[in-house]
């Protein structure tokens, strides 16, 4: 491994050791993301809203790698441009969750992770942005996410 890799991969483990919870809570979530395709950005925009963001931005970057190394996203060899004003519609990888999610979660274990969103210490974790409304249809979203799993087969 050159000194460059190294350095990357020493500075994705420090911003990951800072925001560990929030790490976390993010491979929870992707865990349940059955059939999932998109880039890193439309994931960001998605777990925002359940998980919130993380101390500092470049957790993004270091989660999403983490997620590849683990198995849970997968490059689908495709790019797309980004969407965000910031992101300056750069080309981006493609990811999917449907091999991995297919052969290495259980549906008790999507069942244990969905359980554990419906605690209220973890709704208390919330992004503080969002108002009372959103976070009641956040809970419904996570209802609903449990449905469909309890409705699976074994």
């Amino acid at each position: 491994m050159s000194e460059a890799e190294q350095a990357r991969d020493a500075g994705i483990e420090q911003v990951l050791a800072n925001n560990k919870n929030w790490k976390e809570r993010v491979f929870d979530y992707a865990l349940t993301l059955k059939g999932w395709s998109g880039t890193g950005e439309d994931l960001r925009l998605l777990i925002t809203q359940v998980v919130g963001t993380p101390f500092h931005h470049n957790a993004w970057g270091g989660a999403i790698a983490g997620l590849v190394k683990k198995g849970i996203l997968h490059k689908t060899g495709e790019y797309r441009k980004m969407v965000t004003k910031a992101s300056h519609a750069r080309a981006t990888p493609v990811y999917s969750t449907e091999s991995a999610v297919s052969g290495s979660v259980t549906k008790r274990q999507a069942l244990e992770v969905v359980d554990k969103w419906m605690r209220p210490e973890f709704m208390d974790m919330i992004d503080t942005s969002m108002t009372d409304r959103e976070i009641q249809m956040l809970r419904k979203v996570i209802a609903n996410i449990s449905i469909g799993i309890r409705s699976l087969p074994a």
